[in-house]
């Protein structure tokens, strides 16, 4: 009568070690990028290069976003600064020129 319990136990656990290594080889297949080799996805044979051109253009334009918008802030806190007559924290400023 205890037999049982402790088979169902081992059972599980067994389950859950064997759940946990399949996982675990899964996910070291994907951050090696064997994964992809094998999909014929990577590698010097993939069209890796035009995704990277695409990244690289889009990361201009995030950072000249980020450049302008840099720039906005600047002459913002520049006008603030020259009314008021000190330097001020963003949300202070809004808060002084909305009144």
């Amino acid at each position: 009568m205890r037999v049982l319990p402790l088979s169902i136990i081992l059972i599980f656990v067994l389950v859950a070690v064997l759940s946990a290594e399949g996982r675990r080889h899964h996910k070291r297949r994907h951050s090696s990028g064997t994964y992809l080799k094998e999909r014929g996805l990577g590698g010097l044979l993939g069209g890796k290069k035009e995704e990277e051109k695409k990244d690289k253009s889009l990361l201009e334009k995030l950072s000249d976003q980020h450049q302008k918008k840099k720039e906005e802030n600047m002459t913002f806190m520049e006008k603030v600064k020259s009314r008021t007559k000190r330097a001020v924290t963003k949300g202070a400023a809004k808060k002084l020129l909305s009144k």
